[in-house]
């Protein structure tokens, strides 16, 4: 993992809650404005989950992921 998934997971861990696309690109904004593409905040979010790191909630219309038990404080 690169310093920005790192900065992302941290976030996860921190707040909690539903990660979209959106919010890891609001994230991004202010830590990482370079990274602040759609593709790279999905690509992360994607690795965080196949890491182990994240739950993807696949509804329709709400793709989103949540973070997983190991992760939660």
């Amino acid at each position: 993992m690169n310093a920005r998934q790192l900065r992302l997971l941290n976030a996860v861990r921190t707040y909690g809650g539903q990660w979209t696309t959106a919010r890891a690109r609001a994230l991004y904004t202010v830590t990482d404005p370079g990274a602040s593409q759609r593709g790279t905040a999905r690509r992360d979010l994607a690795l965080l989950h196949r890491a182990g790191h994240l739950a993807l909630v696949d509804t329709p219309n709400n793709k989103h992921y949540i973070p997983t038990w190991k992760d939660m404080p």
